[in-house]
């Protein structure tokens, strides 16, 4: 069964662009990501987390308020 993988996005505000988790040791990618407006997308794996991994990281943010130091992230620009 493959992993399960989701998306964690850190905005700085609501114009702000922000970070987002990634799995620097991930490799393919996944698709199947259907939008409100019918447009279909795939994504390299290396940028999302493992489900256990991510639901920690949001538990972590709603706790102390910022993204644990150990939790690997990208900016988007």
């Amino acid at each position: 069964m493959a992993e399960t993988l989701q998306a964690v996005s850190l905005l700085d505000g609501a114009s702000e662009p922000g970070e987002y988790a990634i799995d620097p040791g991930a490799t393919g990618s996944s698709g199947g990501f259907i939008f409100s407006n019918g447009q279909h997308e795939e994504y390299p794996d290396a940028d999302s987390a493992p489900l256990e991994e991510g639901l920690r990281i949001v538990a972590y943010v709603v706790g102390e308020g910022r993204r644990p130091t150990d939790a690997p992230s990208v900016a988007d620009h």
